[in-house]
């Protein structure tokens, strides 16, 4: 079982709050992975020091090509593809037993990706699919399984071997189609290998952000911006996915 990360320059002096945050877990990891792209950073001795600290006592530091926040799962996947993988963010502080409730829902449901938190996508009247601002926002009432929850990346995310399409590891399709919302590419990417969703129960509605962390935020730009909108009709193009009909039939 590996917890797999990445940051950047502007949240390097901090991801080690978030890290320090995994390695105190009450369910501990085989391994933590900290990718970060050799474009920004010259080497290990050039990082803070208490990153570096934090290697005695779990975490791996690797050095990669810079594919944006999608490093945090991209290869991990590849070098580990028999393995339960946990992608995390590197921006919030999180709960003792973020790992252990995410491990528990697998053993319930070990072919459906388990996630703390996520969106279940929801159609318009004409049953188009809606907006991605106004999916129902992380609903404490429906926790699946279904193919139509979409894991957000911020609270944990499991993934079992093969819940995702080999497509995955297609690097032009990511820079040119989905290069900003990794979370979306990962659910299209199950959506090709049918994977159903399973959020877990009794998990923190709310966890604590790590200040100055969001000077800098992709969230912002996706969806006040409507770029998840346009990100994903694209994949959905690419990919030839029809979601409604699909939809209608899994909700109803």
């Amino acid at each position: 079982m590996i917890v797999s990360l990445t940051t950047f320059p502007g949240r390097i002096n901090v991801v080690w709050i978030a890290i320090e945050s995994l390695l105190r877990q009450s369910v501990k990891p085989d391994k933590i992975i900290l990718w970060l792209a050799d474009s920004q950073f010259d080497s290990i001795e050039s990082l803070p020091k208490r990153l570096q600290a934090q290697q005695s006592r779990g975490l791996t530091i690797k050095f990669c090509e810079d594919l944006r926040s999608h490093k945090k799962y991209y290869y991990t996947f590849n070098d580990y593809p028999n393995d339960l993988i946990i992608t995390v963010d590197d921006d919030v502080i999180y709960p003792t037993k973020t790992v252990e409730v995410l491990v528990n829902t697998h053993v319930k449901h070990p072919y459906s990706i388990c996630c703390n938190r996520g969106h279940l996508m929801t159609l318009n009247k004409d049953n188009t699919l809606k907006s991605y601002k106004n999916w129902g926002y992380n609903p404490l009432d429906f926790t699946g399984p279904s193919k139509f929850l979409c894991p957000t990346g911020v609270s944990g995310v499991l993934y079992p071997p093969n819940s995702v399409n080999q497509e995955v590891f297609n690097r032009e399709n990511i820079r040119s189609l989905c290069f900003y919302a990794d979370d979306l590419w990962l659910k299209v990417m199950s959506l090709m290998n049918n994977t159903q969703v399973v959020k877990t129960k009794d998990f923190p509605h709310y966890l604590f952000t790590i200040s100055t962390s969001q000077k800098e935020s992709l969230g912002q730009l996706n969806i006040e911006n409507n770029q998840n909108d346009e990100q994903l009709i694209n994949l959905l193009h690419t990919y030839d996915i029809q979601l409604n009909n699909q939809l209608i039939k899994d909700l109803s």
